[in-house]
């Protein structure tokens, strides 16, 4: 998504739509009592105050002599409340940013850590809240003065289902012999620019009992699921074979609470730079989760049409979108479209610069109040997102000649993949088969996609175009993925032909896409490309992910990946190629 479209629009659209004003529920200290700076057994009780504001990481995290805490099989709920802010309060419609959904998840420890058995979105289908809530793993222990209850924490994600940003933060509680504290919740950290706020308040808890026999099979298939994962490798390892100035300048123009993850894959590793935030280090870094915006359009979209090619062959990518559009509503210019060109956006339709002669990518993505584009991303049903897709108009120009990215196009996809995989005879909701088919069999069973809201949850959409929420070894899976060209412990998962196409990239491939020529950038099948100057002699072609924000994940050709998630729109690629080839040259 382009920069300068999508800051205006969304910051006009936040502060117009949904309106501000307000300050947090907070109760503020009676004369002569001092605030708390650290969660205490009492606070947690409720029988003294807690902080009235978010604490330092450290605070939150398990001292040094810490012990074994108390084993955890049980069911966690909460009615949901309201938190406190230090920005400006806001609305959708009626539906405040502070409120915190109701919830109910299955929890268990193994070892020091607690686990959520329910690790995707955890969504009512209902538009009566305005988060939604995803929870992953944290810790439990026991403190000195905690009179022999233990702590229990899980990182909590608040996932925004209009515009697909995550909020990171963790949620702390005592607990002891099935009984529970009320919780406190602290979200510190995000990766959008336009809500860059804490959220902190008291949570209302209740444990019901569930037994080991409950829970065994979702604790074999945790234990399988780190059985997949890629070996960690440490950041300053890479010292050992990259300079030092490589290694400085890999993110040093980027401040540290910018970012929510970067690093790279090498060999088989992950190596993940420590990275703080706003109150110091994330607590569980590699339990974030990162809203990546339209890296959705690679990881999901492109994806899934590589798996319905790997399956049913290469003739599904000039299927006509046109006839697997039940809901009809398609105008003259979608006539022709095939599913590798609306992949592509290059569907010839849309409002913006009819003008051929003019290189504008990103026409059509505006985000201010009254655009298509917000109205689209608006819309919660299926049929309301489709008829607002549906209603940009034709270009002069025929599908398959200029790119116009519009996140919408990438929707109308989804809908006619998701009835074409049913017109072969599959039943299954679309997401259901990529989970099970692909990202399953790389121990992804709970990569999280934002769908449309049903009465019927069952017939709900994956919007593709935004809306996953990659932890970093979700990223590095994908990554060795499409490295393995499709292939994932002997089986071909995906198009092996498609995957080479992108990973080959060069100047023949797909269209022009930039408002700047000179650059040379080109986009085919949801992914860029553009050559980057490394020295005089070497400026390689390097195929790249792309998301708002300028969330990277770039493939520069010498078996090293590059990832980079923020909300600074820092464009700086080649300080992260710099260390790629300082580890193993790019170009022969």
């Amino acid at each position: 998504m382009h920069r300068v479209h999508l800051i205006v629009g969304i910051l006009i659209t936040v502060r117009l739509l949904v309106g501000c004003g307000g300050a947090s529920d907070t109760p503020a200290p009676t004369a002569g009592t001092s605030v708390p700076t650290q969660l205490t057994f009492a606070g947690l009780m409720g029988t003294e105050m807690l902080p009235a504001a978010p604490v330092k990481t450290r605070l939150l995290s398990a001292p040094s002599d810490a012990k074994d805490g108390q084993p955890l099989i049980a069911r966690l709920s909460s009615p949901g409340t309201v938190l406190a802010t230090n920005g400006a309060e806001m609305f959708n419609g009626s539906l405040s940013y502070r409120a915190l959904p109701p919830f109910e998840l299955d929890i268990f420890s193994q070892g020091d850590m607690l686990i959520p058995v329910q690790r995707g979105i955890l969504a009512t289908h209902q538009n009566a809240q305005f988060w939604q809530l995803i929870f992953s793993p944290g810790r439990i222990w026991q403190q000195r003065d905690d009179q022999g209850m233990s702590r229990g924490q899980l990182v909590v994600t608040l996932v925004n289902p209009y515009y697909a940003n995550a909020h990171n933060g963790v949620l702390t509680f005592l607990y002891k012999d099935g009984q529970i504290s009320q919780g406190w919740l602290q979200i510190f950290q995000e990766n959008v620019d336009w809500l860059k706020q804490d959220f902190w308040g008291t949570v209302p808890l209740a444990l019901t009992d569930k037994t080991e026999l409950d829970m065994q099979s979702a604790k074999t298939h945790w234990q399988w699921e780190q059985q997949m994962n890629l070996p960690r490798g440490a950041w300053q390892s890479l010292a050992e074979i990259a300079t030092d100035a490589s290694l400085s300048a890999y993110t040093s123009s980027i401040a540290e609470h910018n970012l929510s993850a970067t690093g790279l894959i090498y060999q088989g590793r992950l190596y993940a730079k420590p990275l703080n935030t706003r109150y110091g280090p994330f607590p569980y870094p590699e339990a974030m989760r990162h809203g990546v915006y339209s890296v959705s359009k690679s990881m999901a979209a492109a994806l899934t049409l590589f798996r319905l090619a790997q399956v049913y062959g290469a003739e599904v990518l000039h299927e006509k979108i046109i006839a697997h559009i039940p809901q009809g509503g398609l105008h003259h210019g979608w006539q022709q479209v095939t599913f590798s060109q609306a992949l592509s956006m290059a569907t010839g339709t849309g409002d913006a610069y009819p003008d051929a002669d003019t290189l504008a990518t990103f026409a059509d993505e505006h985000f201010e109040p009254d655009s298509r584009m917000t109205l689209f991303s608006l819309a919660r049903s299926s049929n309301d997102k489709l008829r607002h897709a549906l209603a940009f108009g034709d270009y002069p120009w025929g599908p398959g000649e200029i790119v116009r990215y519009n996140t919408s196009v990438t929707f109308v996809l989804a809908v006619a993949m998701q009835h074409y995989l049913a017109s072969m005879g599959d039943t299954r909701p679309l997401w259901q088969m990529m989970q099970e088919d692909v990202y399953a069999r790389l121990g992804m069973s709970h990569f999280a996609m934002m769908h449309t809201t049903e009465a019927d949850a069952q017939t709900a959409i994956p919007i593709m175009g935004v809306g996953i929420y990659p932890t970093e070894q979700d990223t590095a899976k994908l990554a060795l993925l499409l490295q393995q060209k499709g292939i994932w412990q002997g089986e071909q998962l995906l198009s092996s032909a498609l995957i080479e196409e992108i990973l080959s990239f060069n100047q023949d491939t797909g269209l022009p896409a930039d408002a700047t020529p000179s650059l040379g950038r080109r986009y085919h099948h949801s992914f860029w490309a553009q050559p980057m100057p490394l020295s005089a002699t070497c400026a390689p072609m390097v195929p790249f992910m792309l998301g708002y924000g300028n969330n990277y994940l770039m493939f520069p050709g010498n078996d090293i990946v590059l990832y980079r998630y923020q909300d600074s729109f820092n464009n700086d690629k080649l300080s992260m190629l710099n260390l790629a080839d300082d580890l193993q040259a790019i170009c022969p």
